[in-house]
């Protein structure tokens, strides 16, 4: 069987055709997700308030790490005092209280937030596919949170797996210079870091495009879509990493000349609204584009 194969420039230039090409519907999608991931953290962070006061009356912050402490309301010294009168089960409701509130929250707003990242995925199938979606398509994808999760987890621990392997693999270089180690740590990492982040990039279209389990998902990415390709990958990432950072930092030039004026306040506030702007603007174009991209490659080599 015939290995298949995909062209950078042309996966480079069908991302930014796509992205160009629906973009008003692009803009509406990412506004309505923004807006989205806004009011989840407007009413979560009230939410957690309400139920923290509410199970600790001497707590009045959301819960942080200085609520944790209890130096939401009271200075430290009280606070040591508090405790130092409190039973074994004062002092438990004192400190778990606020750390389970906001771990309910936290998980829940985890769940919502990536259910919708992997809805984004679908309607970028869809615009690539057919030419059209629907911004609703973005709340179809639950469904797969369980595979994405695991997906992602195991994604973690082969990355956490790598860093050990080179640690251990550096480990003698340590005794003759510091330097030199974490030299060498950084170079494998970055290099078989690229490498193990290319063979298993495409496991989240895998699971919105063929509804795979996270592990399957993972391997097919591993050992079918990616073969003999991954490095080729690895190029397209960075190529396309070099052009955001290229756009950003031109687009930083007018952020300096806007420092450069600050004698002429109007000029000064008239160049750093521009500069936001554009950043704005880029990472409108960038993030679709990069999606697409994807895509475009997947579609190539599954």
């Amino acid at each position: 069987m015939a290995q298949k194969q995909f062209s950078l420039v042309e996966a480079i230039r069908t991302g930014f055709q796509t992205t160009f090409r629906h973009f008003g519907f692009i803009f509406l999608s990412l506004l309505s997700y923004g807006l989205l991931l806004s009011l989840i953290s407007v009413v979560f962070r009230f939410f957690s308030q309400y139920f923290a006061h509410l199970l600790r009356p001497d707590m009045l912050a959301m819960p942080t790490f200085k609520s944790v402490l209890g130096l939401a309301k009271s200075s430290l010294e009280k606070t040591i005092a508090m405790i130092g009168k409190m039973n074994s089960f004062g002092l438990m409701k004192f400190l778990l209280v606020p750390i389970l509130v906001f771990a309910v929250f936290w998980i829940v707003g985890f769940l919502i937030k990536t259910g919708l990242g992997v809805g984004l995925v679908r309607i970028s199938f869809d615009l690539y596919d057919t030419g059209e979606s629907r911004v609703s398509r973005m709340f179809s994808q639950f469904r797969l949170l369980g595979s994405y999760i695991v997906a992602g987890l195991v994604s973690s621990l082969l990355t956490l797996c790598l860093m050990l392997v080179v640690a251990i693999l550096v480990s003698p270089f340590y005794a003759i210079s510091k330097g030199l180690a974490m030299s060498l740590f950084a170079v494998l990492i970055l290099l078989s870091g690229s490498f193990l982040g290319a063979k298993m990039s495409f496991f989240v279209y895998l699971i919105v495009d063929k509804n795979l389990s996270g592990i399957a998902a993972i391997k097919e990415s591993f050992h079918i879509i990616t073969r003999g390709n991954a490095w080729k990958l690895v190029g397209t990432m960075l190529s396309f990493v070099l052009i955001g950072v290229t756009i950003f930092f031109l687009a930083s030039s007018l952020f300096v000349l806007a420092i450069a004026l600050k004698a002429f306040p109007v000029a000064m506030i008239s160049l750093l609204v521009l500069f936001f702007l554009v950043v704005i603007l880029a990472g409108m174009i960038l993030v679709p584009a990069a999606y697409f991209m994807w895509i475009s490659i997947y579609r190539k080599l599954a």
